[in-house]
C-alpha cells in the first residue's frame, strides 16, 4: 500500500507473541525489572493531570522547586512525574516553565550527587493549545536533555 510516497508494510504476524491480556503483575515485574537493571530513572514532565491519572505507582509532584526535587530523587529509583500545567499557559509561559523545571531538576541532581542518569519524558498533549514544539525544545536545550534521541507523537491513548 503506499500513499504520498509513504509505503505502508502489514505485518505477517502478531507483534505480541501472545494475545493474552496483560495484568498488573506483569506490569509490575516489568517495572521491578527495569528499576534494578536499567541505569537511568525515568522522569516525565507534564503538561496536565490526566497523564498522571492513568498511572499506578508513581509520584506526582506538584511544584518543582530544587528541595522537593532533591527530596524526590533521594527518596528512590521509582520513575515520577512533574506536573507543569503549562496546557493551560501561552506557548512562552509554557516554555518559561520547561525550562525552569529543567534547570531546577539539573540542580537538584548535582547537589543530591545522584548516581543515576535520568531519562526525561515530555508527556504532552498541548498540541491542543499549539505548543508542544516549544516545549519539546527546551527539554532538548537543557543540559539534561543532551541525551535527546527523538519524539514519538501517539495520536490516540488505548487503556
Amino acid at each position: 500500500m503506499q500513499f504520498a510516497g509513504l509505503r505502508l508494510l502489514r505485518r505477517q504476524r502478531p507483534l505480541l507473541a501472545s494475545t493474552r491480556t496483560r495484568t498488573h503483575a506483569d506490569w509490575k515485574g516489568l517495572q521491578d525489572y527495569l528499576r534494578v537493571n536499567d541505569s537511568c530513572r525515568l522522569v516525565v514532565v507534564d503538561d496536565d493531570p490526566t497523564g498522571c491519572q492513568t498511572m499506578h505507582d508513581v509520584d506526582v509532584l506538584l511544584e518543582h522547586s530544587v528541595p522537593t526535587l532533591q527530596a524526590q530523587l533521594q527518596q528512590d529509583d521509582k520513575p515520577f512525574f512533574i506536573l507543569t500545567n503549562s496546557r493551560s499557559l501561552t506557548e512562552p509561559q509554557a516554555a518559561s516553565v520547561t525550562r525552569t523545571v529543567m534547570e531546577n531538576l539539573n540542580i537538584a541532581l548535582k547537589e543530591a550527587k545522584y548516581p543515576k542518569q535520568l531519562r526525561i519524558v515530555s508527556r504532552s498533549d498541548s498540541t491542543l493549545r499549539g505548543h508542544f514544539a516549544a516545549e519539546v525544545n527546551t527539554l532538548k536545550a537543557s543540559s539534561l536533555g543532551s541525551q535527546y534521541t527523538g519524539v514519538v507523537f501517539f495520536p490516540a491513548f488505548f487503556e
